[in-house]
């Protein structure tokens, strides 16, 4: 499929003015943009001085809660239509993945009033196992992996004072997460459990970070 959109004000993303042009389109793929082209395609559109630009990035988003919900594609046609591409979820500490075992519940139980009913499908159980439920997704998604998250699944919620074996717990957590493809570590200091660190549990929570370009 070749679509061909002509008199277009295109805005190419690097804060340069926008300019007029042509841009052709080859299976879903940018081909070519210049002031002028004159090709064949399957479609062509004359914009009429409408403007185009790269996909908008949400990069601050929640969606990672209600992505893996059954007939959830319908709820993102508003941001396509807004020009949205991509979001980056895990926000606030509170990333949909990963956990599992003997907080489960309370993280849940935690989360409900925020989320809503959690599905008891969500595969939260790592990261790879989450970002592989999101293929059918309309946009892309990139996910940080949520402090919240991480220090409720070692310790649960009520411990305010956390011991060398849920710091051990965290760091191999966050370091896997980190390995599988989260884009990096979300905070939200105002939420149970991270309202709970002073600074320096904080400074050693996230030592794994240290010197890395995250």
């Amino acid at each position: 499929m070749t679509i061909l959109l002509k008199n277009a004000k295109i805005y190419d993303g690097t804060a340069a003015p926008p300019f007029q042009g042509d841009l052709l389109l080859k299976d879903d793929r940018i081909a070519r943009v210049a002031p002028r082209i004159d090709a064949a395609a399957d479609k062509i559109y004359d914009l009429q001085g409408k403007s185009v630009a790269p996909g908008f990035i949400d990069s601050h988003s929640h969606n990672d809660w209600f992505a893996i919900r059954p007939n959830c594609l319908p709820c993102f046609e508003p941001f396509i239509r807004q020009g949205i591409t991509s979001f980056v979820t895990g926000n606030c500490g509170l990333s949909a993945a990963p956990f599992d075992g003997a907080h489960d519940a309370a993280i849940r139980a935690y989360l409900r009033p925020i989320t809503g009913d959690i599905p008891e499908a969500l595969p939260a159980v790592s990261m790879p196992a989450y970002l592989s439920a999101l293929r059918a997704l309309p946009l892309h998604t990139g996910m940080l992996v949520g402090m919240g998250t991480l220090r409720a699944n070692a310790a649960g919620y009520e411990l305010e004072r956390l011991e060398d074996a849920h710091y051990r717990a965290i760091h191999r957590t966050m370091e896997q997460a980190l390995a599988d493809g989260a884009l990096g570590v979300s905070l939200g200091l105002g939420y149970a459990p991270e309202c709970f660190c002073t600074t320096e549990e904080l400074l050693r929570v996230l030592a794994p970070l240290r010197g890395q370009d995250i």
